[in-house]
């Protein structure tokens, strides 16, 4: 979970980005503030969503072991 709620955009994909704004007509403070936008992530909700079917599963493994057992 955590390399998906802190990953940081390379500087190239910033400077790239940067470049592209500025041939677009973007202002200085435009480009500077892209060169200064380091990414954020994903929340942490959304991130902790993917645990969810992961949890299911076990639930079935677990219940279908148990009903073998039996």
């Amino acid at each position: 979970m955590s390399l998906s709620t802190h990953s940081q955009h390379p500087a190239w994909v910033r400077v790239e980005s940067a470049n592209r704004a500025k041939e677009s007509g973007a202002t200085d403070e435009q480009v500077r503030a892209i060169m200064n936008d380091r990414g954020h992530g994903m929340p942490p909700g959304r991130a902790l969503i993917g645990l969810i079917p992961m949890g299911v599963g076990l639930a079935y493994l677990i219940t279908y072991r148990t009903a073998a057992r039996l």
